[in-house]
C-alpha cells in the first residue's frame, strides 16, 4: 500500500469513528426546540425592558465572577419579574416546560450581540466554572429564548452532537446542563453562540437551579436589573 493510501485509510477511519461518536452522543443527549414559545409582543416587551439596562457582559473565569473575556463579546441585562405580568407569565411557562418550580429560576438574563460579537464554547454549569453552587445547587437546565431573527449568523451550536439551532423569533431551546445523576456537568452541554455576521441579536437566558433559590435573592426592585459591567456602547435600531 502506498503512503497516500495509508493516509487516506487513516482519514476514513477517523471520520468513521467521529461519526459513530456523534451518533452515540445524540442518542444520549437531546435538546428540545419549541417554535412559537413566545409571541412577537412578548419578545418585543423583553427587548424594550432590557434596552436601557444593557451593560458589557462579564464571565466567570477560573472561579472569579465579573471578568471581561474575549470569548464573550456582548451586552447583558438582568430583569426582575416583580411588577411585570408579562415576564411572570413567561417564567411560569418555562417552569411548566421544564417540570420545575418557579422558585428554582435565576433572574432572567437578556443578552444583546452586535455585529461581530458572539460567545465562544462554554458550559452553563456553575461547577464547570469552578464556582460554589450554594444551597440552590447547580444550574440543572437552560432555556434560551430567541427574541429576534432579523440578522445573519448567531446560531447556537452544540459541537459534540453536531447540532446547530437556527435563530427564530419566539423559539425556545431547552437543554440539560448536568449528567442524569446530578453529580457533575454534562460534557455534551458544551455550546457556542456563533458570531453575528450582520445586524443585532437578542436572546433571553433562563437558568434553572436544582433546588429553590432564596426569594430575597431571586426577587428585587425593578430598578436593580443590571449586574456589573461598564456602560454599553451605543447600538442601532433592532
Amino acid at each position: 500500500m502506498t503512503a497516500v493510501g495509508i493516509v487516506l485509510g487513516v482519514v476514513i477511519l477517523v471520520a468513521g469513528f467521529r461519526a459513530l461518536q456523534i451518533a452515540r452522543n445524540r442518542r444520549r443527549y437531546a435538546i428540545q426546540e419549541i417554535p412559537g414559545f413566545l409571541s412577537e409582543a412578548e419578545c418585543d416587551h423583553l427587548i424594550e425592558r432590557a434596552t436601557p439596562l444593557i451593560r458589557e457582559s462579564k464571565v466567570v473565569h477560573e472561579g472569579v465572577r465579573g471578568s471581561s473575556h474575549e470569548a464573550r463579546r456582548s451586552g447583558t441585562a438582568f430583569l426582575d419579574q416583580a411588577g411585570d405580568a408579562v415576564l411572570h407569565q413567561i417564567k411560569s411557562r418555562i417552569a411548566e416546560l421544564t417540570g420545575t418550580r418557579l422558585a428554582q429560576q435565576e433572574r432572567t438574563q437578556i443578552t444583546h450581540y452586535l455585529e461581530g460579537e458572539g460567545y465562544g464554547p462554554h458550559f452553563d454549569s456553575l461547577r464547570a466554572s469552578k464556582l460554589e453552587t450554594g444551597p440552590p445547587g447547580d444550574r440543572l437546565c437552560t432555556v434560551i429564548l430567541y427574541l429576534n431573527d432579523d440578522y445573519e449568523g448567531g446560531a447556537t451550536r452544540f459541537a459534540r452532537i453536531a447540532r446547530r439551532v437556527r435563530p427564530e423569533k419566539g423559539k425556545a431551546v431547552y437543554f440539560q446542563n448536568l449528567l442524569s445523576d446530578g453529580k457533575d456537568w454534562d460534557p455534551l452541554a458544551l455550546h457556542t453562540g456563533e458570531t453575528v455576521r450582520s445586524g443585532e441579536k437578542w436572546i433571553s437566558n433562563q437558568w434553572i437551579r436544582e433546588r429553590d433559590r432564596n426569594p430575597t435573592v431571586a426577587q428585587g426592585g425593578r430598578g436593580s436589573g443590571v449586574r456589573g459591567g461598564g456602560k454599553r456602547r451605543k447600538h442601532g435600531k433592532r
